[in-house]
């Protein structure tokens, strides 16, 4: 149990108070060197929140998990499992319960890969009409995450995905009209606070609008606050009083700044308009060990202190907390510490609250089939023009994968295009080898040809798609998706989705 307010105001040093705002990152695929390491922080530094990712390794994430977790390269690790044994490790080792996070922006899959993969974002951006699917989705999410032992997602993305390759949003994005992504971000948390776990808007000031991805670099937003309030903060200020908390992003926005490219993370000045919306809940750094802003500090603790200092509550994936903790005790006032503690338990105290699980009405396959079904997107051509296109017997391309789930017939003249793409992101290629796009690319530009894009569908800039008979988005590659496809092919499903974002040709 998690003792109120006053009691805890009495208990904890100011350095518990302190240790209450950071939060390290685990991961699953931890050894058990690295296990007792984290516990002994805990025990010794009063940490009050811990962020869950995969692997350390990122470059060969899963292989690093098999090895660490004692599973050979052949066998499926159980990551739930894993999460809820360290989870119970760590409450364990704390002397006050721990707030757990993680980032599940499509559910516990983003960073389980056992685990269901919820839509992207940008899939339920295409729903038209069917917001209330949207909700089902975000209270699915919710309740994995509760039964998981998560209290925490950090997520939703409200940014405006304006930019085609973003390299870090994109497809986490609801689309690039203010409104549309307002009303589906709100229906999701909707739906994530039905379950009883806490959310989090990110990334402010905005992260749709740049081709820098801000974990390798810091990306400015060359716009006015005129023009910040008419598309990025739209959404903010939608959802804001639905937030439990408001990450701040690794953004610069130097008209606002006095000309300097400070990032949102440590710039007071950013960081205090949305204190003059009347927010007054939680705000969360983006992870501090990213390299637009860990690159800026070379002594201990001065990163975390300088959030702290421009209005950070709480430190994301911090790794000097140790020094941090110091730092801030020496530089801030006791004071500011203990407002900012009395906003961090109340936040503490509704996560930590027993919420009674509500059994989902709709069961995971027919709410991702009704998905499916009802995000599919025509984006040229008509239902008549399908059936005369398939009374040419056109014959069937693959990309992206070996075996495909249409069936053509031998024409030299009429292609059916099946487009798998390998990754939802703009690098590398969408995951597809150059050749193939060069291929696709002369398939495109000799043959009368119907695409079915089953990916992200900004993987059209980089083809002459109005130049196509027909185009069809699915925006997944799950299984529910292959069937829509297959359905609509056959004439037995009209296409209901509309595209969450403008689409222009070779970008």
């Amino acid at each position: 149990m998690i003792p109120p307010y006053p009691t805890a105001k009495e208990q904890l040093s100011l350095r518990e108070k302190v240790g209450q705002f950071l939060m390290p990152a685990v991961f699953l695929d931890d050894t058990e060197e690295h296990i007792q390491a984290m516990e002994a922080l805990i025990q010794d530094l009063g940490i009050g929140s811990l962020c869950f990712f995969q692997s350390r390794a990122l470059a060969a994430a899963n292989v690093q998990a098999q090895k660490q977790m004692g599973a050979s390269p052949n066998e499926q690790p159980d990551y739930f499992g894993r999460l809820t044994e360290l989870i119970t490790r760590y409450q364990k080792a704390s002397k006050y319960p721990l707030l757990i996070s993680i980032d599940a922006e499509w559910g516990l899959s983003m960073r389980l890969p056992d685990q269901l993969k919820w839509p992207y974002p940008i899939t339920l951006g295409a729903l038209g009409n069917r917001i209330d699917l949207i909700e089902q989705v975000g209270y699915a999410i919710g309740l994995e995450c509760k039964k998981a032992g998560v209290h925490w997602n950090l997520a939703p993305v409200v940014d405006i995905n304006t930019q085609a390759l973003n390299p870090v949003i994109g497809y986490r994005s609801f689309g690039d009209r203010p409104e549309a992504v307002s009303q589906r971000a709100l229906a999701w948390t909707k739906g994530l606070s039905k379950a009883g776990v806490l959310n989090s808007l990110k990334h402010f000031p905005g992260h749709g609008d740049t081709r820098t991805d801000s974990h390798l670099d810091l990306p400015v937003i060359d716009k006015t606050k005129d023009q910040l309030e008419a598309e990025e903060w739209i959404p903010f200020r939608h959802l804001i009083g639905q937030a439990d908390s408001l990450m701040l992003g690794h953004l610069a926005v130097p008209a606002l700044t006095m000309g300097v490219n400070e990032p949102a993370t440590l710039s007071p000045a950013l960081i205090q308009i949305i204190r003059d919306w009347g927010y007054q809940g939680i705000l969360i750094s983006d992870a501090l060990n990213m390299k637009s802003v860990s690159r800026r500090f070379e002594k201990a603790g001065a990163l975390e202190l300088a959030a702290f200092q421009a209005g950070c509550d709480v430190l994301c994936f911090s790794e000097q907390p140790e020094a941090g903790i110091e730092a801030i005790i020496a530089q801030a006032k006791e004071e500011e510490i203990e407002q900012r503690f009395q906003r961090w338990w109340a936040l503490k105290e509704k996560g930590l609250r027993s919420v009674e699980e509500i059994s989902s009405s709709t069961t995971s396959p027919v709410l991702l089939n009704e998905i499916a079904e009802n995000t599919l997107t025509l984006l040229i051509g008509s239902p008549q023009s399908l059936q005369a296109f398939k009374k040419k017997q056109p014959s069937v391309r693959v990309f992206g994968r070996s075996l495909g789930i249409l069936e053509g017939g031998s024409s030299s003249t009429h292609c059916l295009i099946e487009l798998y793409l390998p990754s939802p992101k703009p690098g590398k290629n969408f995951g597809l080898r150059e050749e193939e796009w060069k291929e696709l690319l002369e398939l495109l530009q000799t043959q009368k040809c119907w695409l079915y894009l089953f990916g992200n569908p900004y993987a059209l800039s980089r083809l002459p798609w109005k130049a196509c008979e027909g185009v069809v988005l699915t925006y997944e590659q799950g299984v529910a998706f292959q069937e829509a496809a297959l359905k609509h092919y056959l004439g037995q499903l009209s296409a209901q989705g509309q595209s969450p974002v403008n689409l222009k040709e070779d970008e």
